[in-house]
C-alpha cells in the first residue's frame, strides 16, 4: 500500500504567496496548479497593459482633469489588481488547506470538513472573477457607474431576497444532489 503524502501547509502557503499555482504543485494538485498559474500570468499580463496606457494619463504636462480619464483602461486597472489579489489569496488558502487534508492525522481534522472549507473558497474566488468580469463587460459596453450603483444594489438585493426565500422554502434542495451517508 502507498504511503499517504505527507505536506506541510506552512510551507504550500508560504510558496503559494510567493507566486499563486506553486504551493499546489508542492501539494501534487497540478490541474489545479496549472490553471492558478495560467490565470495569474494572464491578469498579471492585462495589469501591466492596463497600466502601459493609464499611465501616460496621469503623466502629461496639463493639470489633471478627473472628467477627461477614459472609463475604460482606469476601469480595468483596478478589476485586474482586484482579481490578482483574490488570486494570490485563494492561492494560499487552497495551498494550505490542501496540505492540512493531505497530512490530517487519524483523530484530527475530519478531511470532509478540510474539503468543505475548500469548496467554499472555490466558491468565493469564481464568485469574485464572475463580478469583476461582468462589471467589466458592462463598461465595455458602455455602462457607467452611475447606472451599475443606480440600478445595480437594488437588483442585488432582488437576487438576494430570492435566493433567501427559494432556501428557505427547501426549493433549492430539490435541485442539489444527494448527500452520501456514512
Amino acid at each position: 500500500m502507498a504511503e499517504a503524502r505527507k505536506k506541510n501547509p506552512v510551507i504550500g502557503g508560504i510558496l503559494s504567496a510567493l507566486f499563486p499555482g506553486v504551493g499546489q504543485l508542492y501539494n501534487e494538485d497540478y490541474g489545479k496548479a496549472v490553471i492558478l498559474i495560467a490565470v495569474t500570468i494572464t491578469t498579471i499580463s492585462v495589469l501591466v497593459y492596463s497600466l502601459l496606457t493609464t499611465v501616460p494619463m496621469f503623466l502629461t504636462a496639463r493639470p489633471l482633469n478627473l472628467q477627461s480619464l477614459q472609463p475604460g483602461p482606469v476601469t480595468a486597472l483596478v478589476s485586474t489588481t482586484l482579481i490578482l489579489i483574490a488570486l494570490w489569496f485563494y492561492g494560499v488558502i487552497d495551498a494550505i488547506t490542501c496540505a492540512q487534508r493531505l497530512s490530517a492525522k487519524p483523530g484530527g481534522t475530519p478531511p470532509e470538513a478540510v474539503a468543505e472549507k475548500e469548496s467554499k473558497g472555490i466558491k468565493a474566488l469564481g464568485t469574485v472573477l464572475v463580478i469583476t468580469g461582468v462589471i467589466i463587460l458592462l463598461f465595455q459596453f458602455g455602462v457607467g457607474w452611475g447606472y451599475l450603483l443606480h440600478y445595480g444594489g437594488p437588483g442585488l438585493l432582488v437576487l438576494a431576497g430570492l435566493y433567501l426565500l427559494l432556501q428557505g422554502t427547501g426549493v433549492l434542495k430539490k435541485f442539489r444532489p444527494p448527500q452520501k451517508k456514512g
